[in-house]
């Protein structure tokens, strides 16, 4: 019976098998009399007597791991062998400043050696919460969305100074992706859906996203360019392949087909991982600028960029190309992000995403 629900599970990616169904619904809902076929770490045999099912930590779900401490936006579970999950519990794995606040506080106290950073939501992440920036651009308050991306980078950070491994899946969006990518190495799920979509709220990633796609392009100009694209259209990745070929996830990153074996994959890469270091900043050589224009009028023209698409690729642009450090390159992505913030067109992009579920083309 186990080995049957796994085959419906694992070969058709069903979240129960037939059997793990009928329990959860109740045989007494569909007319028949059964005992259940689970009973704690027991299974129903064909001889009508339950029997002990051997342990398998490879195929653990993270509520199989205990509980160290709890926060308003997270569990932190001890997975052994010195490694520790901080699991996201906000809605869709959302990102708000209080969850930003207590993985901060928690890297800084130095007690975590080794991190899986991870979710007990649904889905991963689908990135920072949206009615933040609605509520304070409503009440303009600027220097609020600003002190918040300043600490967002700061994590960033911070999870680059220790071993620490991103094990996603479903979404893996926004501000979720740009912690994920400041990680040593993310492990995620083949169908996982992988971007940086924020130019369709209006904005652009302002949680190092722009700038560590920048560092990760720069090998040619017309790498750039591409990239440029890929955040002015707000493009999402439908899988981990995908999203590795559009720079999202790096070649070292790790794409495990197995959905269940997810966990113990992320286990074994924070095990042998190092911290993560950012590419050196390298000064473009080259129209980077014309390029970036270029292809931006060639997405008008085609239709698919909008006006303001247009003025949203050049807050991308002024990142990509003005800056001359790493540190500079922060400060303007963090500029551009707020400036994006105070425009009309922006609040009715993050009002419309809010009241509708989907993107404005404004």
């Amino acid at each position: 019976m186990r080995d049957f629900d796994r085959v419906m599970m694992w070969g058709f990616g069903w979240e129960k098998g037939p059997f793990g169904m009928i329990d959860a619904i109740g045989p007494e809902r569909i007319g028949v009399e059964l005992k259940p076929f689970y009973e704690k770490a027991t299974v129903l045999g064909f001889d009508g007597q339950y029997h002990a099912t051997a342990p398998e930590p490879q195929y653990s779900t993270i509520k199989d791991y205990p509980i160290l401490s709890t926060g308003e936006s997270h569990n932190l579970r001890d997975l052994g062998d010195g490694v520790t999950a901080f699991c996201l519990t906000t809605k869709m794995g959302s990102i708000t400043p209080k969850l930003v606040g207590e993985l901060t506080n928690l890297l800084e106290s130095g007690k975590v050696q080794r991190l899986v950073l991870t979710s007990e939501a649904k889905v991963y992440s689908v990135g920072y919460d949206l009615n933040f920036f609605h509520t304070s651009i409503q009440e303009a308050h600027f220097d609020l969305i600003d002190k918040e991306l300043r600490a967002l980078h700061r994590l960033g950070s911070l999870l680059e100074q220790i071993p620490s491994v991103a094990a996603v899946w479903g979404y893996a969006l926004g501000a979720g992706l740009e912690l994920a990518m400041s990680c040593s190495q993310v492990v995620a799920g083949p169908e996982c859906q992988i971007g940086l979509p924020e130019s369709r709220v209006g904005l652009i990633p302002g949680g190092r996203g722009t700038v560590i796609m920048r560092l990760r392009n720069q090998e040619t100009a017309k790498r750039l360019g591409d990239a440029a694209i890929v955040l002015t259209e707000g493009t999402t990745a439908p899988n981990a392949d995908q999203a590795r070929e559009l720079g999202y996830l790096r070649p070292t990153d790790v794409t495990v087909y197995h959905p269940d074996r997810l966990l113990a994959e992320a286990k074994a890469a924070a095990l042998k991982a190092s911290h993560s270091d950012l590419p050196a900043w390298k000064q473009m050589e080259g129209p980077v600028g014309g390029i970036i224009d270029r292809l931006l009028d060639d997405g008008k023209s085609r239709g698919t960029l909008t006006d303001y698409d247009r003025v949203i690729g050049d807050k991308v642009k002024c990142v990509f190309v003005k800056p001359t450090s790493y540190e500079e390159a922060l400060v303007r992505e963090r500029q551009e992000f707020v400036d994006l913030c105070g425009r009309p067109l922006t609040l009715a992009r993050i009002r419309h995403m809010l009241e509708n579920g989907k993107p404005l083309r404004n």
